[in-house]
């Protein structure tokens, strides 16, 4: 997978509770650590239902891109912000994190759709 690729998936499979409140309405956002300590945004399901053991939505649409300048934005719920040791990052993101407004839009600023959106009037 390469910058500008579509990973194209309409589920993400997880248990975790720290997700539960994505049910009252909201999206996962998809990120892996790539090597040399990047971060990439990959994908995000819209929406998400929990069925099983997975959240399943309309399939992601958004392109991979690289977030890696974003790190030391993003201050999630908790306020710590993503914090890692050089060539860890990949073990930071092993738990789920709630986002705030402020990361939220960081991250759609920096997501790619791989499809324009609908005739304007119709966005939601």
């Amino acid at each position: 997978m390469s910058i500008g690729d579509l990973f194209e998936t309409s589920e993400y499979q997880s248990k975790n509770k720290a997700l539960e409140s994505i049910a009252e309405g909201g999206s996962l956002f998809l990120v892996t650590a790539r090597p040399g300590d990047e971060l990439w945004l990959v994908g995000i399901l819209e929406q998400p239902v929990f069925v099983g053991d997975r959240w399943t939505a309309q399939a992601n649409i958004v392109k991979c891109a690289d977030i890696t300048e974003l790190v030391d934005r993003l201050v999630f719920e908790t306020g710590a912000g993503l914090k890692a040791k050089p060539g860890a990052l990949g073990m930071a993101l092993q738990s789920p994190r709630k986002l705030t407004d402020a990361d939220v839009a960081l991250l759609r600023k920096a997501a790619v759709p791989s499809k324009p959106a609908g005739p304007p009037g119709r966005r939601r």
